[in-house]
């Protein structure tokens, strides 16, 4: 590790600017989706959400049930 104390600052500043502005699209994305849900999700009602929950339950046992008899 001694040898990253070699690098200079203008190589480590651009190298977190180039990875910034390769993940930036990326994390800004999948922010603003889940801002989204959550928006959908806290403006249901009380018997909305009863349902979307019993739902996200069934579809997950099903994705299980998938994956348990794709792995036999």
């Amino acid at each position: 590790m001694e040898f990253l104390k070699e690098v200079p600052k203008e190589v480590w500043c651009a190298t977190v600017d180039l990875i910034n502005k390769l993940l930036y699209p990326v994390t800004a994305t999948t922010v603003g989706v889940g801002k989204l849900i959550e928006h959908k999700f806290s403006t249901l009602n009380e018997i909305q959400k009863n349902n979307r929950q019993k739902n996200f339950r069934r579809s997950f046992r099903k994705n299980i049930q998938c994956k348990d008899i794709q792995l036999q």
